[in-house]
């Protein structure tokens, strides 16, 4: 996964605070019960997500990613900081540059069950099934399964339409289904989520949201707003909100140039065409094949704690869909 985008992202940054419009809710404490309410006039609206102190403390000393594309290492390292909060540890990372100590031990620990794909990079090193430039999704999930409390499990997950559909639907319907699969996770785990936009090129946290009906019973369901925590600003001015249309459809603009959100699939430049710096795996039973010819591609991913350990599939190689069916073939 790859920050860069055509205008040219970089590091210093500028204060900017982003005002969704939207309602304010209180943050839930606690790890199994991520969903409160409130009512205006005649609207219900739903809050999932995380622990916003918990939230502030895993990011604040370790943001913004460093100079390169160290977007998926910085969020894993948040995520960890944030349950290590959850399990009364003290926090594992402390400063930016353990992104690069993580980035230097890529290049000899961590490849996956099938080997790695090549060429070995700077940031993911062996940790890699796709050539990516940086992190691909599977090095993501290894990062912060390797460096979180022990038993704490995290897997890839994919969102194609064809998991659900003989034919595909609109995009904008196949975006919130993604999203609801996305919300769904908090009610087991609210805990952030290292979710991959702009068609592959950045990974942020997703630390929260908002919907106008109960994610338990409507899929999809109606998505008003995502939180959003991004590596490249500073943990203190890191949180943004965007609505729906932002979300999906038009994406937003944080002040470091547009970020497209999810309004394209994985894999895809902002004209559509294939995005070469974001492929499918090269190795593994991942790597499509004519009868399964996309894995990440044309789809949606993020990254999610699960309880998934059963028959050794704990590791984080393996990918499930969205849903949470193993995926056993691209």
């Amino acid at each position: 996964m790859n920050r860069y985008q055509s205008m040219a992202l970089n590091c210093a940054l500028a204060l900017l605070f982003v005002s969704g419009g939207l309602l304010a809710l209180a943050w839930h404490v606690g790890r199994f019960a991520p969903i409160s309410a409130a009512t205006t006039a005649s609207t219900t609206t739903y809050y999932y997500g995380a622990n916003n102190t918990y939230m502030v403390n895993a990011v604040q000393h370790i943001w913004p990613q460093e100079n390169g594309p160290y977007c998926a290492i910085a969020t894993g390292m948040a995520v960890t900081n944030y349950v290590d909060q959850e399990d009364h540890l003290t926090l594992r990372f402390s400063t930016p540059s353990n992104q690069y100590a993580i980035a230097t031990a890529d290049q000899k620990a961590g490849a996956s069950r099938w080997g790695y794909a090549k060429p070995i990079n700077a940031t993911a090193g062996i940790t890699n099934i796709a050539p990516d430039r940086g992190l691909d999704p599977r090095a993501a999930a290894y990062i912060q399964y390797h460096y979180s409390p022990q038993g704490t499990i995290f897997h890839d997950y994919i969102y194609r339409w064809q998991f659900h559909y003989k034919t595909a639907p609109p995009f904008h319907w196949q975006a919130i289904q993604a999203t609801t699969s996305l919300f769904r996770a908090w009610l087991r785990f609210p805990e952030p989520m290292s979710v991959i936009i702009n068609g592959g090129e950045h990974s942020v946290l997703v630390t929260g949201g908002w919907t106008s009906n109960s994610i338990v019973t409507n899929y999809p369901a109606n998505i008003v707003g995502v939180i959003v925590r991004d590596p490249m600003f500073a943990g203190s001015i890191s949180r943004f909100e965007v609505d729906n249309n932002q979300w999906t459809n038009h994406g937003t603009d944080f002040g470091v140039g547009y970020y497209t959100m999810w309004s394209r699939f994985y894999g895809q430049n902002p004209d559509f065409s294939v995005n070469k710096d974001d492929p499918e795996p090269s190795v593994g039973i991942y790597r499509p094949i004519s009868g399964h010819p996309e894995h990440w591609y044309q789809g949606f991913t993020w990254i999610r704690r699960d309880t998934n350990s059963l028959n050794g599939y704990y590791s984080p190689d393996w990918a499930f869909t969205d849903g949470g069916t193993l995926l056993t073939a691209p």
